[in-house]
């Protein structure tokens, strides 16, 4: 979790840095010949499979020997194909594909600027590996926390792949999550304790792809979403992980009181959902100009005023602060009918401010 507003996910293409001229034209054959490579990174070559490896050599073909890339449109999807088949095959491990090889082909395929339709079909069909690759996982025997993690890199990762691409997820995702959900309740039960971290960021995952949907495929995914945010909200608070919680009470709130937005917008802004108590001096500090400028303007007949402007509205300022307070030192008090009634809403104000601003600044000292 990160005390920071989630940015939007962006993709950098990789560097041709390793472009060189001298490997320009020659067949994969003859460029596997007369590459040459750092050996820390041929030790990590060494430890993948035969497929793997063949694989990752015809990426680097093209990113070292070939200047133009929009000549290689076919190699390129045909490495697709078999980036697929090889994500389909894997028994585990999918994140080690990603960082050697997958980024490195969506960083060409971005270079190349295939067509939206094109993208399309490249990203549908790694999709549908990716999740044939999870089903089969989530069945296998390895332990369930590592199994979300992946997930969650691998959504992660995706969402960079898709902004570099610029495409959408698929429509179906969030209804394939909430299907996972279901089918492990037992095993997400006990991920909450021994790696509430994990789940969090599972349900982050899973809020992404509700907020990434159209707004008519929303309308029946909401209930199931605020559930998940406020399943969310219990945990980390059960687990102490309190940076960004802010930005988990706004998710949960802004789709419970979406009926009600002006009252969400004070919770937003006046304390940050409980999380930025100190915003309530600005409140405070708001009130007692209001009422200074109002006392000063206006013919309320006070006790203790002096007659020049400038003196009364600092007076007036004091006089304010001391009564919202509640500390009321009886050397300026109100005489007429009017003044009384203003004096005490100023009080009520007052007291309502002070006593949030401390309920929440105890609350974030104390965490109760």
């Amino acid at each position: 979790m990160k005390t920071k507003k989630t940015l939007a996910p962006t993709f950098t293409i990789m560097s041709r840095e390793s472009y060189n001229e001298t490997l320009e034209g020659l067949s994969f054959e003859e460029y596997l010949q007369k590459r040459r490579r750092d050996p820390l990174v041929e030790r990590i070559l060494a430890e993948m499979s035969p497929e793997d490896r063949d694989f990752n050599d015809k990426i680097q073909y093209l990113i070292e020997a070939v200047k133009d890339l929009s000549t290689k449109k076919k190699e390129i999807l045909e490495l697709w194909d078999i980036c697929n088949r090889l994500i389909v095959a894997r028994e585990s491990h999918l994140h080690k594909l990603i960082e050697l090889d997958l980024y490195p082909l969506v960083s060409i395929t971005v270079e190349v600027k295939f067509s939206h339709e094109d993208k399309r079909k490249i990203d549908d069909t790694l999709v549908t590996a990716v999740k044939r690759y999870f089903d089969k996982l989530l069945k296998s025997n390895h332990p369930f926390v590592n199994k979300i993690a992946e997930l969650n890199y691998w959504f992660r990762m995706h969402n960079q792949f898709l902004a570099g691409m610029e495409l959408t997820n698929q429509v179906g995702t969030f209804k394939w999550l909430q299907s996972i959900f279901e089918s492990n309740v037992t095993d997400f039960e006990t991920l909450k304790s021994i790696s509430p971290i994990t789940y969090i960021n599972y349900v982050e995952v899973l809020k992404s792809m509700y907020k990434s949907s159209k707004e008519d495929y929303k309308v029946q995914l909401k209930p199931y979403y605020r559930k998940k945010c406020l399943e969310q909200i219990v945990v980390a608070r059960n687990a102490g992980l309190y940076d960004g919680y802010d930005q988990l009470l706004k998710d949960y709130y802004t789709i419970s009181l979406e009926d009600r937005p002006k009252l969400n917008w004070c919770f937003d802004k006046l304390t940050g959902y409980g999380e930025r108590p100190w915003r309530l001096v600005w409140l405070f500090l708001g009130v007692n100009i209001f009422f200074a400028i109002f006392f000063t303007l206006l013919p309320f007949e006070f006790k203790g005023i002096p007659n020049g402007w400038v003196e009364k509205f600092f007076t007036f300022m004091y006089f304010d602060n001391t009564t919202m307070l509640t500390v009321g030192y009886g050397d300026i008090y109100p005489k007429g009918i009017g003044a009384r009634l203003a004096v005490a809403l100023l009080q009520i104000s007052g007291f309502a401010i002070s006593g949030t601003a401390i309920a929440l600044f105890l609350r974030r000292l104390l965490r109760f």
